[in-house]
């Protein structure tokens, strides 16, 4: 039943976005932290499914599928671009006005890191998305992207 409230907790993340990202990642991506990037969320499936294409600089593209199981209440995200990163997230319910998941995140060498992001409305026309990494002091960040209503 699409209209139970938890398939509702994404939903201020729907609309048309300019996406202005900052991290420490950004000097081996600088051209995507130079240019915003662009994101339209819609839903599809009655509701059921969260999907966001985000496109930026130098042909960047990538598709976001976002859905949750009503049986066991578990967000579950997928995150796929055209330059072969596939990230799988899972998380509980909104708590405390924010939502993280977490799951891991390929390596250069072939290996894996857990990671998180955690989305939090800041307001009717903003919202962010913040990517942390754990390493061996703990966490810390690789990006946060700044949504902005268009």
């Amino acid at each position: 039943d699409p209209g139970l409230s938890l398939f509702q907790e994404f939903n201020f993340t729907i609309g048309q976005w300019t996406v202005e990202l900052d991290g420490p990642g950004k000097a081996g991506a600088a051209a995507s932290h130079r240019h915003p990037v662009q994101s339209n969320i819609t839903t599809d499936l009655d509701g059921c499914l969260i999907e966001e294409k985000l496109t930026g600089p130098q042909g960047y593209e990538a598709r976001v599928f976002t859905n949750i199981r009503p049986i066991d209440e578990i967000w579950r995200r997928t995150y796929v671009d055209n330059q072969g990163l596939r990230v799988y997230l899972t998380g509980p319910r909104i708590h405390d006005g924010k939502i993280v998941l977490s799951g891991t995140m390929p390596t250069l060498g072939g290996g894996t890191r857990q990671v998180r992001a955690t989305f939090e409305r800041l307001g009717p026309n903003r919202f962010v998305q913040r990517w942390t990494r754990e390493d061996r002091h703990g966490w810390t960040t690789l990006v946060t992207a700044r949504y902005a209503r268009r």
